[in-house]
């Protein structure tokens, strides 16, 4: 890559030269008021002040410099109530108002204040009715939710150019369930699933990006030093907007992960233990068509990724006393 706006010839061949930074100030006032043994009740409202700043010699994407700043704010209040059944069952709900400020690249194009000016931050309402039951050897969880979404960002590429764009609202509501039970001598077996549901409030069309179900299945080993998992983790059928006439369909896939770790005392002064971990991402290597990569710029021929193909981390960790 060459970037054309480039002061010097050194810069003038790097890829990216960018400082940015992220200031955020979340002051928050919460009260508990513990109605019954059994019962209590936890209200509070914060203040979320979000700022971004990115001095680039070279930006990300376009090549060229840029000296930008923005910031965002919002006031979000919350509410939750607890009841306890029993010692091994309890039950929720909750409602919270959600903010989320645009991600840094909507900062690498030409011009960012045409891009933030028509961007405006994502906001939230969300309700959640959920219970817990647990016991020596299992513990069950579900939840029903119902988020309803404005200002929800989105993007897609027209000629290899993100052009980012609030998508109006979307409702979301859904189903979750999750479970863990120990089979004893170190193994335990877990597994969740979702059925979701996303609807744009703009014309009632389910919502690019969200997958109408998923699942994860997996097998745990941790028994003194010594950890271990192996996880299948399911994905279902998404949408993703090929062109203005119609959607185009991404079936549904599935990703097995594997990873283990040792931990021990390396007996060197003032490390209390050392960890070395392995994980393998996508064992199986399956590289079905996961998402959309955009569009062509003259007929809006879709172009897709797929499923990076498997790969492996090695990881080296150490606490210091």
């Amino acid at each position: 890559m060459v970037a054309p706006g480039a002061p010097t010839l050194a810069l003038a061949s790097a890829d990216r030269r960018m400082t940015d930074s992220l200031v955020t100030i979340q002051p928050f006032i919460e009260y508990q008021w513990n109605i019954t043994d059994n019962a209590w009740f936890v209200g509070g409202v914060k203040y979320n002040y979000f700022k971004r700043n990115l001095d680039a010699q070279v930006n990300q994407k376009t090549g060229t410099p840029l000296n930008y700043s923005k910031d965002w704010n919002a006031t979000l209040p919350s509410a939750a109530f607890h009841y306890a059944f029993t010692s091994n069952w309890t039950a929720y709900a909750q409602w919270a108002k959600g903010f989320l400020a645009p991600n840094l690249n909507l900062l690498y194009v030409p011009d960012p204040a045409v891009s933030d000016s028509a961007v405006q931050p994502e906001k939230t309402t969300n309700l959640q009715l959920g219970t817990t039951w647990t016991n020596d050897r299992l513990t069950l969880s579900g939840d029903v939710y119902k988020i309803n979404f404005n200002n929800f960002v989105q993007s897609h590429k027209v000629g290899g150019i993100t052009e980012f764009y609030n998508g109006g609202g979307v409702h979301y509501t859904g189903l979750e369930l999750e479970g863990t039970y120990m089979l004893g001598g170190g193994f335990s077996v877990y597994a969740n699933g979702s059925l979701n549901r996303a609807i744009q409030t703009t014309d009632g069309a389910w919502n690019a990006n969200t997958p109408h179900k998923t699942a994860a299945l997996g097998f745990i080993y941790s028994n003194g030093p010594f950890y271990a998992s192996l996880v299948d983790k399911f994905v279902g059928k998404t949408y993703y907007t090929a062109n203005a006439e119609d959607d185009t369909p991404i079936g549904g896939y599935a990703v097995t992960n594997f990873a283990v770790s040792y931990k021990f005392d390396p007996h060197i002064t003032d490390v209390k233990d050392f960890k070395i971990g392995v994980q393998v991402n996508n064992l199986f290597n399956n590289t079905s068509i996961n998402a959309l990569a955009g569009t062509t710029a003259a007929d809006g021929t879709p172009l897709y990724f797929t499923i990076p193909e498997r790969n492996f981390f090695v990881t080296l960790t150490a606490n210091f006393q």
